[in-house]
């Protein structure tokens, strides 16, 4: 990671584990209770979609978040973001 700093690689590990949570709550909340009866009966297809949404979804979010940091610059952290607001 040449020109990344410290305090931004912790922040976008921060926010990629928050964001991640949420969504992956999502996802059990909305996707997985399609998939109950499957998943109880241990369908390989069943338990194989389930696990391709949440592949899909963790790529589309650590592509974003990375994409995110990379166009705010290498001195951008969570930190200075809560200071400019106060």
């Amino acid at each position: 990671m040449a020109g990344d700093t410290c305090g931004k690689c912790h922040s976008e590990t921060i926010l990629n584990i928050i964001v991640g949570f949420t969504i992956s709550y999502l996802v059990n909340f909305l996707v997985v209770p399609h998939f109950a009866e499957g998943i109880k009966n241990y369908d390989f297809l069943a338990s194989f979609a389930v696990t391709v949404i949440f592949t899909i979804a963790s790529y589309i979010r650590g592509f974003s978040i990375r994409r995110l940091f990379a166009k705010l610059g290498n001195n951008y952290t969570l930190l200075s973001f809560f200071r400019s607001k106060l």
